[in-house]
């Protein structure tokens, strides 16, 4: 289940998609990257609501708790943070993250994820209707990793193409 905190007067949000968490409890580089860059947005937009999301292996944290942590260790309120640490998937990161937030007036939804990654969630958003303004996490150093997840998201995108609309028609009914 999702836990909503925030003030209500956020115009902002800085939905910040899940990435691996070890099973020592650390974040994966790729995941302690996405809330680095996300927490410099925050601190442009330090009236921003953040949405950390994703859930957890077992005998691990969550990965919006996680990212929350790294959030707030770098600054972040955690009163300013709302935790979808559900969605196990790119599209339920945006989808349960997106609805955790539907009931406010939100201007502006800015979403991190890593570049490599990017395409992929703003087909999801394009799905699901919901606008954005893409904050992709500079690639950086290439490394073996880098190159890996480059190559699974060739597949994951064509899967996406065929199970997407499926799944989306099982979500909701439609674009309003």
């Amino acid at each position: 289940m999702g836990v909503v905190i925030g003030t209500g007067r956020e115009r902002c949000a800085i939905l910040v998609l899940g990435a691996k968490v070890h099973s020592d409890g650390t974040p994966s580089r790729s995941l302690h990257r996405r809330v680095l860059h996300a927490v410099a947005l925050w601190r442009r937009n330090p009236d921003a609501l953040m949405v950390m999301c994703g859930a957890g292996q077992e005998n691990a944290p969550s990965e919006a708790g996680l990212m929350a942590s790294v959030a707030v260790a770098n600054g972040v309120p955690a009163a300013g943070i709302i935790l979808d640490d559900r969605s196990i998937n790119t599209f339920e990161n945006i989808a349960f993250g997106t609805a955790l937030i539907s009931e406010r007036s939100i201007d502006q939804l800015m979403v991190v994820t890593d570049g490599w990654h990017m395409p992929r969630t703003l087909m999801c958003c394009r799905a699901l209707c919901i606008s954005v303004e893409p904050h992709p996490v500079p690639v950086g150093d290439i490394t073996f990793s880098t190159i890996l997840h480059i190559c699974r998201e060739i597949p994951a995108l064509l899967k996406y193409r065929f199970w997407l609309p499926g799944r989306v028609r099982s979500f909701k009914s439609g674009c309003t």
